[in-house]
């Protein structure tokens, strides 16, 4: 169930990226790129993730990063 969650979140936020998002990380340079490259990027959740506490998109995008594992290569 909760790799479902995962899944439609990633999705969500793929389909409606918008470009101010970045701003939430825009003080970590590393995190700037993936974002601007992660329509292309592989994803692959955490194995065990935490529990979304709210359905409200800043709280899932943060959820979503605290439960991603990726490459900063």
């Amino acid at each position: 169930m909760a790799e479902d969650i995962f899944a439609q979140k990633l999705e969500w936020f793929k389909g409606n990226e918008k470009p101010e998002v970045v701003l939430c990380v825009a003080d970590d340079s590393g995190l700037v790129k993936i974002i601007i490259a992660w329509t292309n990027t592989t994803v692959l959740q955490n194995e065990s993730l935490s529990d979304l506490t709210s359905e409200m998109e800043n709280t899932a995008w943060e959820w979503l990063w605290e439960n991603t594992h990726f490459s900063r290569a």
